[in-house]
């Protein structure tokens, strides 16, 4: 295994617990779309709503800044300089 190898390998062992959190809080959402319960900044419904709350929250966490057009769709814009993620850089 070469470095760069090697260096993956550590990272992804250091940071696969968060990781497998992450999913399983994505995944608890019942994210299926009900056009009948939209709402104003939830036009797909409050459970999608929530869901992409959630990986806003998750992209924030690993120090990005994030953007929201009003529910219909969500971005991570740029990684903040300083962060306190709980996730290491992948310097």
């Amino acid at each position: 295994m070469n470095q760069v190898e090697q260096s993956v390998s550590e990272y992804v062992d250091e940071v696969w617990e968060d990781v497998v959190a992450d999913i399983e809080q994505l995944v608890s959402y019942p994210s299926v779309a009900v056009a009948a319960n939209a709402e104003p900044g939830a036009p797909f419904g409050r459970p999608v709503r929530d869901a992409l709350d959630c990986a806003l929250g998750i992209a924030q966490k690993l120090g990005y800044q994030t953007s929201d057009d009003e529910g219909y769709v969500a971005l991570p814009i740029s990684r903040v300089a300083a962060t306190s993620s709980s996730r290491p850089s992948a310097t």
